[in-house]
């Protein structure tokens, strides 16, 4: 589900089982060519890829 109805088939996406934040970023990162992380201190994710972690708080 998203915020206003069920996301398109067409981009064949599944939901994940867990609702923890940090799985569920990890995942996006591991799935992505690149990533823009939005913090509010310290990242904690540590993949072997392209990821840019912009700290609100520096």
């Amino acid at each position: 589900m998203i915020g206003d109805g069920v996301l398109s088939e067409k981009y064949h996406l599944e939901e994940m089982t867990t609702n923890s934040y940090q799985k569920r970023t990890e995942k996006n990162v591991v799935d992505s060519d690149d990533t823009v992380i939005y913090t509010h201190g310290k990242l904690t994710i540590e993949q072997n890829k392209p990821v840019l972690h912009l700290d609100a708080h520096s």
